[in-house]
C-alpha cells in the first residue's frame, strides 16, 4: 500500500505557499487536506553557515 504521494514542481522563489490536496482512497472515500510552508533562503544560508561552522569547529 503506497503512502506517498509526488509530483514535479518549478523552482520556487522566497515566498509562502499553500497546498490544497484530494485523493481518493481504494474504498473510493474522498479524503483532501491542505498545508502551507515557506520557502526562505535567508534561513537555508544561516542554516549553511551554521554548519560550516560546526564542521570547522568539530576539526579541531
Amino acid at each position: 500500500m503506497d503512502n506517498e504521494f509526488s509530483i514535479m514542481m518549478p523552482v520556487l522563489t522566497a515566498d509562502r505557499y499553500a497546498v490544497e490536496w484530494v485523493v481518493m482512497g481504494s474504498d473510493t472515500h474522498r479524503v483532501e487536506g491542505e498545508f502551507t510552508f515557506t520557502v526562505d533562503f535567508m534561513a537555508v544560508d544561516m542554516m549553511e553557515e551554521n554548519h560550516e561552522m560546526t564542521e570547522d569547529h568539530d576539526a579541531h
